[in-house]
């Protein structure tokens, strides 16, 4: 295919209008499709063709599966387990709790069964945020200063960890220990952005080692080599689409949630913004990864 093709196949997958759609997992057990609203603190899915809203206390940010009844979701101020029958939540770990400037933001669960999070300043103040790894019981920080996080994603055949600061424009990959999955050495620019009006947010790497990335205010969905090279453009419809996900029964769906926020005077125009959208068919993902609990965890009675 020519470089930088443009296509546009898209479809609302659910039509809820979210102020910052984002954080899109599809549960492979469940064959469920999760996602946040950062901004209205809750967690939304559909289940028999009605759309479920399950409300948080504060921010929520970034999900992973756990198994067939529970979620990992990354909150404000915590990485929390919920039960998705009771609804219960538990609180694995604090997450910068003590510290009221900061909030969640981006991240995933890797293929050796972790969970990377990223913290922001809530106005987004320079160098306030962390990009950490919880693996094994325990929270480590990966990177110490950025601005705002995102496009937190893994590429297990290359041992890659890949990670943007949307406020440089900057994309970044880490190279991670084969066996634990921990990152080894410093980052290495992979795909500098800085030069155009593309402003990188969520992102996650398909069958083929190919990055899928969210451009907020780009409209955009762009596809990228294992070398940084910009394959395809996807429209959205969208002004602000957020994070891609694969998912459906062969991971060949690409979810992308979208941001309203911002966008009000827009909506007689653009129907799309702050929806959750589906491009059908559309290229091999694979499964999200499982999120493993420590031994010492334990359910609530």
């Amino acid at each position: 295919m020519p470089k930088d093709t443009i296509i546009n196949s898209y479809e609302i997958y659910d039509d809820t209008i979210c102020a910052c759609g984002e954080g899109p997992l599809w549960h492979p057990t469940r064959q469920q499709l999760y996602w946040v609203d950062v901004t209205h603190h809750k967690i939304l899915t559909r289940e028999n063709r009605q759309t479920l809203e399950i409300p948080f206390g504060e921010f929520v940010t970034a999900l992973a599966w756990i198994d067939d009844e529970h979620l990992l979701a990354a909150t404000e101020t915590a990485l929390t387990v919920l039960n998705l029958s009771t609804l219960k939540q538990i609180q694995l770990c604090a997450l910068e709790a003590d510290n009221q400037y900061t909030r969640s933001n981006d991240g995933r669960a890797d293929p050796w069964g972790g969970f990377w999070i990223s913290t922001m300043g809530k106005e987004a103040e320079e160098g306030r945020g962390k990009i950490y790894r919880y693996y094994d019981g325990q929270l480590r920080i990966v990177i110490p200063s950025i601005t705002i996080p995102n496009a937190i994603c893994f590429d297990k055949p290359r041992m890659r960890a890949y990670f943007a600061d949307t406020e440089s424009q900057k994309l970044y990959f880490l190279n991670l220990n084969s066996d634990t999955g921990a990152p080894e050495g410093e980052p290495s620019l992979f795909k500098d952005f800085s030069n155009s009006n593309q402003a990188i947010d969520g992102a996650v790497v398909d069958a083929e080692g190919n990055l899928w990335v969210g451009v907020w205010d780009g409209k955009n969905v762009l596809k990228l080599s294992s070398d940084g090279i910009i394959l395809e453009r996807h429209p959205t419809g969208a002004d602000r689409p957020t994070c891609p996900a694969f998912g459906g029964p062969n991971h060949t769906d690409l979810y992308v949630t979208t941001a309203a926020i911002g966008l009000e005077s827009s909506f007689d125009e653009i129907t799309e913004q702050g929806k959750t959208l589906v491009f059908k068919n559309l290229v091999k993902g694979e499964d999200a990864p499982r999120f493993i609990l420590p031994k010492h965890f334990k359910y609530a009675s």
